[in-house]
């Protein structure tokens, strides 16, 4: 170097546009593998980390509800069956709420329900079939009078 020329530490003029040409052909090449990276197909699950879940069981409900007091209550004499229905209904929420003397209560209370409404509608069906009886009976009689009131004229 002579001493006319100024000593300068940077680059000449004429290598700034490589270098800024260098920059973005890095950039452009830095996107091109991240859009790689991105199209490839997905890890398998063991790579990727398990969420944890923390589950507790509850223990299984120990009582009936008598839901069979219920329908049958329901079937033979419904103003009975309907609370019955009610309290079968109630007997596992409360048991789960750990309501477990509510639970016992609703689940006397559905069997007593329906047990009366079992007992209510076989009376009644009882009645109804001794009356129907009684109405035939009472028809065949009637008729074979009028018969023989007919005949005597």
């Amino acid at each position: 170097m002579t001493e006319l020329e100024p000593q300068n530490p940077q680059q000449p003029q004429a290598d700034a546009p490589q270098a800024d040409q260098s920059q973005a052909a890095q950039q452009q090449a830095a996107q091109q593998q991240a859009a790689q990276q991105q199209s490839l197909p997905l890890q398998p699950a063991e790579q990727y980390p398990q969420p944890q879940f923390t589950f507790t069981p509850q223990p299984p409900m120990p009582i009936k509800n008598h839901v069979g007091w219920a329908i049958a209550g329901i079937l033979l004499f419904w103003p009975l069956g309907i609370p019955a229905l009610i309290k079968c209904v109630e007997v596992a929420p409360l048991w789960y709420q750990g309501n477990y003397r509510g639970a016992e209560d609703s689940s006397r209370a559905a069997k007593s329900w329906g047990k009366a409404g079992v007992i209510a509608g076989a009376v009644l069906y009882g009645l109804l079939l001794v009356f129907m009886i009684a109405y035939v009976v009472f028809m065949f009689y009637m008729f074979s009078r009028m018969q023989q009131d007919m005949q005597r004229f």
